[in-house]
């Protein structure tokens, strides 16, 4: 099956990559989508650099606050890490996937597991219920939780 993917493609503010995706797995609670990113030139971000033909295996779920973002380099054979987006909890409308963002972004590395927060300042300006904002607070809990017992998503380089 394919799925059109609703997210921020746009890495950096500029449209540098193409999109092509296919749902892998769907439950009640996760849509996995694998998407293969083809960057026309190499794009560091800081605390990671994306190459052409980078791989991204994302999770979707319907009863969590975040969507994680698996990514492989082109070859699968080095964990880059994990992008986390804190966004309201998916819906499946068709072939899109969706979700509201909360504007609270999250890289986990893939060597130590290490969490960097990217945006905390965007988050604290967010005019967000009080029930809400402690669930994503609730939530990047859940995902320090997951990177430090090394429970994070790992679709690929598994034999």
């Amino acid at each position: 099956m394919t799925a059109v993917l609703i997210c921020k493609c746009n890495l950096a503010g500029e449209t540098t990559l193409t999109w092509q995706g296919e749902l892998l797995h769907t439950t009640p609670q996760v849509f996995c989508v694998k998407a293969i990113f083809t960057l026309r030139e190499q794009l560091d971000l800081g605390y990671t650099v994306f190459q052409r033909g980078d791989i991204f295996i994302e999770w979707f779920y319907t009863d969590r606050y975040y969507a994680i973002y698996e990514i492989w380099s082109a070859g699968q054979t080095e964990l880059k890490g994990w992008y986390c987006n804190f966004a309201r909890p998916a819906k499946r409308v068709g072939d899109e996937i969706r979700s509201l963002d909360l504007a609270l972004d999250v890289w986990v590395n893939g060597n130590d597991g290490t969490c960097l927060i990217l945006d905390q300042a965007e988050f604290d300006a967010l005019p967000l219920a009080s029930a809400e904002r402690q669930a994503v607070l609730d939530g990047l809990a859940d995902l320090q939780l997951l990177a430090n017992t090394d429970h994070l998503p790992r679709t690929l380089g598994l034999s």
